[in-house]
């Protein structure tokens, strides 16, 4: 039963190959200057040649020079510059300040006033 199933699908994949081939001859037939309907009986070699590729005008670089070009295209990396901007932003930050002060008669008191600082800045 697998067996026959594997022909039945095998033979599904000739006849849809045989159309798909059929398809290429013709396309190949128009693009060749043939009528549609003409038979494969053509030898490759005998394929016209191509004309060049056509000229495809000034180099990049050129453009690159130019000062419209140049003025737009730092336009665009400063918008994109901006958006970074944004979106660094968006992220919490964390801002660590010092100071110290000699207002205390005794050292001690400084340590205390420190750490009173710092844990009313966080």
């Amino acid at each position: 039963m697998q067996q026959q199933l594997q022909l039945e699908a095998i033979e599904g994949d000739i006849i849809q190959a045989n159309a798909q081939q059929q398809v290429l001859i013709h396309q190949l037939n128009i693009l060749t200057g043939r009528t549609p309907s003409a038979s494969l009986d053509w030898d490759p070699a005998a394929l016209p040649t191509l004309p060049n590729l056509p000229d495809t005008g000034l180099p990049a670089a050129l453009t690159e020079r130019r000062p419209d070009l140049r003025q737009a295209w730092l336009e665009v990396e400063s918008l994109r510059q901006g958006v970074v901007v944004a979106r660094a932003d968006r992220l919490p930050r964390l801002t660590l300040t010092a100071s110290l002060s000699t207002a205390s008669d005794h050292w001690h008191n400084l340590f205390d006033t420190w750490a009173a600082s710092l844990l009313g800045g966080i």
